[in-house]
């Protein structure tokens, strides 16, 4: 029996890890919650593409996908952040 985390794949050809994320070829999709940046106004605020509404409808992101934080706070600190990352200014994007 395996057990949940990052483990080995029986018999893999492929030197890939399985985590609790969803795996398509060598794209990890990771899930975003709640509270967490991808789901934020602030998240590629000013420049919302189609990869952001996607986040945002379907709560998952690649785990390399990385945007600016608009916050008013962090604006002038140019912070990249990963859709999982947080903090305490979240406020939640409309969908």
């Amino acid at each position: 029996m395996r057990g949940r985390g990052c483990h080995a794949p029986e018999n893999s050809e492929s030197p890939r890890l399985e985590t609790d994320s969803v795996t398509l070829e060598d794209n990890v999709m990771l899930h975003v919650q709640e509270g967490q940046c991808g789901l934020c106004a602030h998240f590629a605020e000013g420049h919302a593409d189609s990869i952001v509404k996607r986040i945002r409808s379907s709560h998952e992101a690649k785990d390399d996908l990385t945007e600016d934080c608009g916050h008013p706070r962090h604006a002038p600190l140019h912070l990249k952040v990963t859709a999982v990352s947080k903090c305490d200014g979240f406020e939640p994007a409309k969908v």
